[in-house]
């Protein structure tokens, strides 16, 4: 058995095997900062080149979803 030079990322097999589902969306939930507006426009094009719709989930409040996730805890 031949062996590809570049196999596929585990990333891309997944993405792969989620566009075979009609409804197929992939959820990205970065923060509001230029880090997170980088994070958001890869994680469209990777989606787009799977075939899968992409969407940015808002945040509930202030610009950082690791503060939120925080404060949510149960302590």
């Amino acid at each position: 058995m031949k062996r590809l030079a570049n196999p596929p990322s585990r990333r891309d097999r997944s993405l792969r095997r989620t566009a075979w589902c009609p409804d197929a969306l992939l959820a990205g939930t970065t923060d509001a900062n230029r880090g997170g507006e980088r994070y958001t426009a890869r994680h469209g094009e990777l989606a787009a080149a799977a075939g899968i719709a992409f969407e940015r989930l808002a945040r509930p409040l202030g610009n950082d979803w690791n503060k939120v996730l925080v404060q949510r805890r149960p302590r």
